[in-house]
């Protein structure tokens, strides 16, 4: 039984560095196949995401709906792009459809359109840039 022991001791031996080359092979493998890591947010960004959705119900029926292709919300307000607004009519499917290039979003307040163009004189004379009546609304 005494001459046993060192082969014992090379048999745990043989096992250790196999499963020590194993782990090595595996940690290296997945490091060349993770995926890149993402870019840093802006200061005082929290979130950012392409594709983003909000729906608003009432009685199991939709009220409003907002797509929008990229979404940011910096300091508690949702900042969306490309964005196509559906307010849907009373009792049925059929909505206005409202397309915009950008908007400000949040979920207290409603939509608050920021794509004016023209001049400063010309934004100013449409007054807030919420008194559009489709996009000042709250829902």
């Amino acid at each position: 039984m005494r001459g046993a022991r060192p082969l014992i001791l090379l048999a745990i031996l043989f096992i250790l560095v196999g499963v020590g080359t194993t782990w090595y092979a595996r940690f290296k493998a997945q490091a060349t196949t993770a995926p890149a890591k993402p870019k840093a947010l802006p200061p005082g960004t929290s979130a950012a995401a392409q594709g983003w959705t909000y729906t608003k119900m009432a009685k199991d029926k939709p009220v409003v709906s907002v797509f929008a292709k990229e979404f940011e919300e910096v300091e508690g307000k949702y900042r969306l792009k490309g964005i196509e607004l559906h307010l849907f009519q009373k009792g049925g499917p059929e909505y206005d459809l409202v397309k915009s290039a950008s908007a400000e979003f949040d979920i207290k307040e409603g939509i608050r359109r920021r794509d004016h163009h023209g001049s400063p004189s010309e934004r100013a004379a449409l007054g807030p840039i919420n008194a559009d009546p489709l996009f000042g609304r709250a829902f």
